[in-house]
């Protein structure tokens, strides 16, 4: 019991830490959340590998 739910906050970690990076990205949070809350390490890595959507902006 207390083996799943270990498995289901780290789960849900995941999932709210990836959406927040893919939001900061420029991708879908709700997409990439999901992704992260089942596939925790195969998204995050992918998240950190893809560029940004969001234009740069020169100063």
């Amino acid at each position: 019991m207390t083996i799943a739910l270990i498995g289901f906050v780290v789960a849900v970690i995941s999932g709210v830490l990836c959406a927040r990076i893919a939001g900061m990205k420029g991708r879908h949070p709700v997409v990439y959340g999901l992704l992260g809350f089942f596939l925790p390490l195969i998204t995050l890595l992918a998240l950190v590998i893809l560029p940004s959507k969001r234009r740069m902006v020169p100063a």
